[in-house]
């Protein structure tokens, strides 16, 4: 009852299969003002990310990039719902061709 103008998401799954995740470690002894710590991470590079889904990308005041990952499940939902449909096409697909070579086989035996 809060919303509307709701629009379902356009199809995701080629942006989202662009996305390159990685490992890396923060140049912390670069920035040592922002405690980074010296583990390694995983996550996405935002200039790539920049490229495919801008508005999952903010710059800051000083002119560097984040990736806001609280939007990324939803688009991997999406993703996800299109390989279903595919794949749900695809089982159709191989049913049908199933029930054909089972006619063709059939008839060449009579």
């Amino acid at each position: 009852r809060l919303k509307k103008n709701i629009t379902p998401f356009a199809p995701m799954l080629d942006k989202v299969t662009a996305l390159q995740p990685v490992h890396y470690f923060w140049r912390s002894d670069a920035f040592p003002d922002r405690h980074f710590g010296n583990s390694q991470n995983y996550g996405l590079i935002a200039q790539d990310v920049e490229q495919v889904l801008p508005e999952l990308v903010a710059t800051d005041s000083d002119g560097y990039k984040a990736v806001d990952y609280s939007k990324l499940p939803l688009l991997t939902i999406q993703a996800v719902k299109e390989l279903k449909a595919e794949n749900d096409g695809l089982k159709q697909r191989v049913a049908d061709l199933e029930r054909l070579v089972i006619e063709l086989l059939a008839a060449a035996r009579r």
